[in-house]
């Protein structure tokens, strides 16, 4: 009996030693990872504190960034959209609607050479003789009128067939462009702003080796410049280059005339209608049934 209470005792007594040691270790590690923290802060407050006072006490200049020589190279972005077209550069036939083919015989030949690019083969199976036909019929309907602006979507063509013709010129349809995006009828003069022109009235003017090289421009989204454009036309003649200034130029003044703006008209027993030139049929009013 004597010999088990002994060894109960002493278990106990180791017991109590393991723990104390225990303790004893535990509670250094943390003490040891306590102080690491410490001191790891006081160096973080000290090298912060003494940065803030250099700086104030010395204040260093500030560097003038230089301009890169490969910034200064790189060529201004480009954005040429066919809404930019329609509202910059639609050629302006007001003078030749008014006056007539005797008085603006150099616009004449612009416009017919324009309409051979946009329906010399859809519309008029590629003979300039009935094209010519067509441009002296808008002329005859519209000839010696007072007006202020030329209302496209209600002239009215002596003959049945031209009408049919003009019609679909302001339709317009899949593959058949509107003319109301390349013309302005307006008494303001306004001229053609170059970057935006579209293709079809570039080539109107322009060579298409000419066309070509600001197309490509276009496409890689390089702005058209001025210098660019007289470097083109160094090999054309003076008076030709003069003679092409009437009509085109760098100035970006938005043409009178929208593509947008609404447009109600008659056209051979229909009706014009909305932005989109959407053609709704015209129904005339029926009588009241007795």
């Amino acid at each position: 009996m004597y010999f088990l209470t002994l060894i109960s005792s002493l278990l106990i007594l180791l017991s109590m030693a393991t723990h104390a040691l225990y303790h004893e270790t535990t509670t250094t590690k943390q003490r040891e990872a306590a102080f690491v923290k410490y001191m790891k802060a006081s160096r973080h407050f000290r090298n912060t504190y003494e940065n803030k006072y250099y700086k104030a006490t010395f204040p260093s200049e500030k560097k003038i960034k230089e301009p890169n020589p490969k910034e200064k190279s790189l060529p201004k972005k480009f954005h040429y959209t066919k809404e930019k077209s329609y509202e910059f550069s639609r050629l302006n036939i007001f003078p030749l609607l008014i006056d007539g083919k005797e008085t603006h015989p150099e616009l004449y030949n612009f416009f017919l050479r324009l309409i051979d690019i946009l329906y010399g083969q859809t519309l008029f199976s590629g003979d300039p003789t009935l094209e010519k036909h067509f441009i002296n019929g808008l002329i005859d309907s519209i000839k010696n009128e007072n007006f202020q602006s030329i209302p496209f979507e209600k002239i009215r063509f002596k003959t049945h067939s031209l009408q049919a013709t003009y019609y679909r010129m302001i339709k317009g349809s899949k593959g058949l462009p509107s003319i109301l995006d390349y013309i302005t009828g307006e008494q303001t003069p306004s001229r053609i702003y170059i970057p935006y022109a579209s293709r079809e009235i570039l080539l109107t003017f322009l060579d298409e080796k000419i066309v070509n090289i600001l197309e490509k421009k276009k496409l890689a989204q390089e702005e058209i410049t001025s210098q660019e454009f007289d470097l083109l036309l160094s090999s054309w003649g003076k008076e030709k280059t003069e003679n092409l200034r009437r009509y085109m130029n760098f100035s970006k003044k938005k043409c009178i005339a929208s593509h947008s703006s609404l447009i109600v008209g008659k056209a051979d027993d229909e009706i014009i209608f909305s932005r989109k030139l959407s053609i709704f049929p015209f129904v005339p009013k029926q009588p009241p049934k007795q």
